[in-house]
């Protein structure tokens, strides 16, 4: 019965991990548009603060979130496939 538990366990920790890309990003991406907003603020007052706020959010907002998605999705689905194999067990 144990490992019918741990099964389960896995799918849901896969399933989690496949849908975190999805909640992750939307938030990374809001908090680059904050980062270039304060840059634009603060070009006028701090000079050096408002480059280094645009060296921040341009840098973010030039990483390829494709792979991030990507990266999470194949390490979701080898955590539900262990489910598969906690699975196995149960039917031995």
């Amino acid at each position: 019965m144990i490992s019918f538990i741990i099964a389960i366990l896995f799918w849901v920790i896969g399933i989690v991990v496949m849908a975190s890309g999805y909640v992750v990003v939307p938030k990374i991406k809001e908090a680059t548009r904050k980062l270039l907003h304060r840059a634009e603020e603060n070009k006028f007052k701090d000079n050096s603060e408002s480059i280094a706020y645009q060296i921040e959010g341009k840098l973010v907002d030039s990483m390829p979130w494709y792979s991030y998605y990507l990266l999470t999705f194949i390490i979701g689905m080898v955590i539900f496939v262990l489910g598969f194999v906690a699975l196995s067990f149960h039917y031995r």
